[in-house]
């Protein structure tokens, strides 16, 4: 397995945690009850950009899913048709 290979299998390791987080955590009730409903609260938040800024993968991780959420905010919005009963296609 090259260098690419090993990253883009630990990104898929990293993104499946969060995916499982994002699934089970709601079910527990661990979600604040505040808006805007986050996984994680400011506490959390100062640990996670600590985590980047001092572990490869997080900082490599960070940088990916931004340059994805950057490359998605120029696209066109989505529209959504209705059927002819009113539901969205």
């Amino acid at each position: 397995m090259n260098k690419k290979q090993s990253f883009i299998f630990k990104i898929s390791k990293v993104c499946t945690l969060f995916l499982i987080l994002w699934i089970t955590i709601p079910a527990f009730g661990y979600v604040s009850s505040t808006h805007p409903r986050l996984l994680f609260n400011k506490v959390e938040e100062k640990e996670v950009k600590k985590l980047i800024k001092k572990d490869p993968l997080a900082g490599k991780l960070a940088s990916f899913l931004k340059e994805k959420a950057d490359s998605m905010v120029v696209l066109p919005q989505l529209t959504y048709d209705l059927n002819k009963y009113g539901n969205i296609l």
